[in-house]
């Protein structure tokens, strides 16, 4: 595409600053120029992404045409109205200079629109109220863990452990140690899983006691590990929206999150506040790692049946 050259459409330096006190009144339509530089960025991102075969081109004619509607609208009107003011304002030149310069911008909205009702969908996006633009995508999968994602689940963990104050442990454990803590998981009915993508173990999640004591059997508590490279990825939703089924369908009627470093770690309290667990308090540095004291948040969340009825 050929590019045109900024000195022939805009005026010198000179008369920029001659005709800046002048134009003072007219800076508030900037806005809608700004807006249509950013519809146009859009526009071209998703037509390189056609040409090059990067997206499914079944969206491509409801993307651009969302966008280039928005162009046209602030970037193909306002332009006009822009060059038109500071002509009235300025001196032939500048009317004649400035006007060929927004034009210009005005025109590429109207051409982006035709572009984009010749793609397919292209039409059908004028009706649409917001447009849907195609990124992309991957399969995830939730499903218990086996023996296999030991060494996955054993490095995604040695992250938090190495690296955060989210788990209060201090050294790595190994993926033997990891191994047998999914066992002792597993024989008392409580469900371990992983969340996968293209056959690859991104995060795990897991329910185990609250407490150990009798009367506590009904209480569980939760704990999610996502594999840092993927972190919100709506891996975590995933993962809590599973766990808690399972809980459920083993008869669990409260689940109890224990969340470390709670400055550090606003995103484990969002996931948990999104799925309807209430904030119980606070422990103050309650915990010591990497020469600081560290406060844990509990929030609780009632399951099933809660406590409206006997359990089984």
């Amino acid at each position: 595409m050929e590019e045109i050259p900024l000195a022939l459409c805009y005026p010198s330096r000179a008369e920029f600053a001659a005709g800046w006190l002048r134009y003072q009144p007219t800076l508030i339509l900037i806005p809608f120029v700004a807006i249509y530089s950013f519809a146009a960025m859009g526009d071209s991102a998703v037509l390189s992404a056609a040409l090059t075969e990067s997206v499914d081109r079944r969206n491509l004619g409801t993307a651009v045409a969302g966008r280039s509607i928005l162009g046209f609208g602030a970037g193909g009107l306002s332009p006009y109205a822009f060059g038109a003011v500071l002509g009235t304002l300025g001196n032939a030149g500048s009317r004649n200079e400035w006007g060929q310069s927004f034009a210009v911008l005005g025109f590429g909205g109207i051409i982006a629109t035709i572009c984009a009702l010749l793609l397919p969908g292209g039409q059908a996006a004028i009706a649409a109220p917001q447009p849907e633009v195609c990124f992309m995508t991957y399969d995830y999968t939730c499903r218990p863990s086996t023996n296999n994602d030991m060494h996955s689940i054993a490095r995604i963990y040695a992250h938090y452990v190495g690296t955060t104050s989210t788990s209060f442990e201090i050294d790595v454990p190994s993926t033997e140690e990891m191994a047998r803590r999914r066992v002792a998981i597993l024989d008392q009915g409580l469900p371990h899983l992983v969340a996968v993508i293209d056959r690859a173990v991104v995060g795990y999640a897991y329910a185990s006691p609250y407490r150990s004591r009798p009367a506590y059997r009904f209480t569980i508590e939760d704990s999610i590990y996502i594999d840092p490279s993927w972190i919100r990825r709506g891996l975590g939703r995933l993962l809590l929206s599973a766990l808690i089924r399972n809980c459920e369908d083993v008869g669990r009627r409260q689940m109890i999150a224990v969340i470390g470093d709670p400055i550090n770690n606003a995103a484990s309290i969002g996931l948990h506040t999104a799925f309807g667990f209430e904030h119980v308090g606070i422990l103050h540095a309650v915990g010591h790692k990497f020469d600081r004291w560290v406060d844990t948040v509990i929030m609780q969340r009632s399951l099933g049946a809660t406590d409206l009825s006997q359990p089984l």
